[in-house]
């Protein structure tokens, strides 16, 4: 079946900006367990019928919605419709959540997120493909290039009629943070402007951590791309993927809340969004510490750099400041050290601390991985 293009009939176009890609460089990783890091055939073109077009909706969140939390949903053929919604106000910033693998959480993860930034005085919306995900994971990972050009041309419908990308902002998790990067590419490809702000929340190791920078989230998506790292090892990739990266507390394993629950796997990956959730609540007090490399911020020695530089995670990130940064946390909500996360021997959490000791880490990710792999491969 070959490739499928459809006209964007009241888009204008007006020039192209390339996107210029750097090659893959291991080194730049630091030492990784690299699980499932190439999926052959992720990167080969996939199509989407027109009818099926009609399983890709933005939803809006309605006006004085926030305790209700009621939703108008638009397909790909109405999304300039959104415009005329009455909870959608061009005027402000637009934030969209960008679903990962299978979206079984989507709903509890995107209305959760969605109603804090509905209190910041954001439109909302969130993005549903779960026709498109909800299958084996390295087809999934294959259509997720082919679902950010559609949703990157609902994105572009929209424009057309007031929206403007220096108020619109996307966060994406784990495969999400990188359909989230392919709707900005061909966003800027069609339009020749760039969205104002990607936050990849633990985006997806699997089948893209051995892909160059144009099959994956990059700093190049967006006016500024901030990645947060919980799982480097297992669901997410080592790969500094924006101007600032944030290696939490080494960007592995996450600390557990409770002795007798370790954060394995899907704990640490997911506790990526969870900080970011906190992170919007409490601006300025998730610290981080810069590093030279991403080495030095996987073993947490980063705290006798010179000069010392620091930066916060959250909407104020210092973009005057690109880099790696080490972040330590709490290992309970809302997880922030403040000031105590710079100290060299500060009270948060150490890495014998975090989900496992080391051979016990090895052992758990080994057995993991083993049943991970059946699963995601189960399917054709």
């Amino acid at each position: 079946m070959g490739m499928c293009f459809f006209k964007v009939g009241f888009l204008v176009v007006n020039y192209l900006v390339p996107i210029f890609a750097v090659n893959y460089d291991a080194s730049m990783e630091g030492f990784s367990l690299d699980f499932l890091p190439d999926c052959t055939g992720v990167t080969e073109p996939v199509s989407i019928e027109p009818e099926s077009l009609k399983s890709i909706f933005i939803l809006v969140m309605d006006p004085d919605s926030i305790s209700k939390a009621t939703w108008t949903r638009y397909d790909y053929y109405h999304a300039a419709d959104i415009a005329k919604n009455p909870g959608f106000d061009l005027e402000k910033k637009t934030f969209m959540f960008v679903p990962g693998y299978v979206e079984f959480l989507a709903a509890f993860l995107g209305w959760s997120m969605a109603e804090i930034y509905k209190k910041l005085g954001y439109n909302v919306l969130i993005l549903e493909t779960k026709e498109f995900t909800a299958m084996g994971y390295p087809t999934a990972a294959r259509y997720t290039r082919r679902i950010g050009f559609h949703v990157a041309e609902m994105l572009a419908n929209l424009t057309s009629v007031g929206l403007d990308p220096k108020k619109l902002e996307l966060v994406g998790l784990s495969l999400g943070g990188h359909t989230m990067s392919f709707i900005a590419k061909n966003y800027r490809q069609l339009t020749g402007r760039n969205i104002s702000l990607l936050v990849g929340l633990d985006p997806a190791g699997p089948c893209f951590r051995h892909l160059g920078p144009d099959q994956r989230l990059d700093s190049t998506d967006a006016d500024f791309v901030l990645n947060i790292a919980t799982n480097i090892n297992e669901y997410g990739m080592s790969a500094n993927l924006g101007h600032v990266t944030f290696y939490v507390n080494g960007g592995e394993y996450q600390p557990r809340e409770a002795w007798w629950l370790p954060c394995s796997l899907e704990c640490s990956h997911v506790r990526s969004f969870f900080l970011w959730l906190s992170a919007l609540q409490n601006p300025h007090n998730f610290i981080g510490i810069q590093c030279d490399t991403i080495q030095q911020a996987r073993n947490n020695d980063c705290y006798d750099r010179t000069p010392t530089v620091t930066n916060t995670m959250d909407l104020y990130t210092d973009r005057t400041k690109p880099g790696i940064y080490y972040l330590a946390t709490f290992n309970k909500f809302p997880y922030y050290l403040g000031l105590r996360g710079i100290e060299k021997n500060n009270k948060g959490i150490s890495r014998q601390k975090t989900g496992f000791s080391n051979a016990e880490s090895y052992v758990e990710s080994a057995a993991k991985i083993y049943n991970m792999t059946k699963f995601l491969l189960q399917f054709k």
